[in-house]
């Protein structure tokens, strides 16, 4: 009964991916989130692998994805961090360094992980837990990412920014909470591992397809007028006294983050 409830879900996983890759298709989202899209291409190809339910070729193919799924993960955690970043105009240097510690104190953070040792002799462990280190990573990133932003709320982000760092965020919580069941276990909860993975998935690319539309991509305001030059020179001396103070708020933002 379990394994076929977990098939059941392995294979609607592998339609809801590609329902994300449908509406990212359809509606050109890909030229936005390609990043994330290539995280879900190399996600869908395992499913589909595993397709029939059978080990073989399935794990070999688990195996040499790890590399490419580790890269593609976390170029769509970082992408993620620059459609946020890249509502505030001019910050790309300080937004560089900001991903930077970001990513550092994630990667940190994530390593305690490590200091649970777990008796377990299988050509998986290492594997699944270079996996589970990584989902931590990316969700830890994507966490701090928006508790950093949202201290200004004055600027406006568009909807999809949003809905897509709350789907990214759910995909790389639920595969770290599948990953750690497994784990501490040492492979004995695999059904409850799988579970709470595929469910996961399923909501969260399910509502990826669904809630994701190129309306979203617009502002919540209209354009402003045509300026005239005078208007543009003035308009542009205080988008730069504007970016200094977005800088220093940012940096007083990142210390209260971290309790400095």
């Amino acid at each position: 009964m379990q394994s076929a409830l977990i098939l059941t879900l392995f294979r609607l996983t592998a339609f809801s991916k590609s329902a994300a890759l449908a509406r990212g298709a359809v509606s050109r989202l890909f030229l936005r989130y390609p990043c994330f899209l290539a995280m879900t291409a190399v996600s869908v190809s395992l499913n589909l692998v595993g397709f029939n339910g059978r080990q073989h070729p399935y794990v070999e193919y688990w195996h040499a994805m790890q590399w490419p799924g580790a890269i593609v993960n976390t170029a769509a955690a970082i992408e993620a961090f620059w459609i946020l970043a890249g509502h505030f105009r001019g910050i790309r240097n300080f937004g560089w360094w900001l991903i930077a510690i970001i990513l550092a104190v994630s990667g940190t953070a994530a390593a305690g992980i490590a200091l649970i040792h777990v008796n377990w002799n299988s050509p998986l462990h290492v594997p699944l837990l270079a996996d589970q280190y990584l989902a931590l990573s990316m969700m830890m990133t994507l966490l701090a990412s928006r508790a950093f932003f949202r201290q200004f709320p004055q600027f406006p982000i568009r909807p999809n920014a949003l809905r897509h760092l709350t789907v990214l965020t759910a995909v790389f919580a639920t595969n770290f909470i599948g990953l750690s069941i497994g784990l501490i276990s040492a492979g004995q909860w695999r059904w409850a591992t799988s579970f709470a993975i595929n469910v996961g998935a399923n909501l969260a690319y399910i509502g990826w397809a669904f809630f994701m539309t190129p309306e979203g991509e617009q502002l919540s305001f209209d354009p402003p007028p045509p300026m005239s030059p005078e208007d543009f020179d003035h308009a542009e001396m205080r988008h730069k006294r504007s970016v200094e103070r977005i800088k220093q708020a940012g940096s007083r933002g990142w210390r209260r983050l971290l309790g400095c």
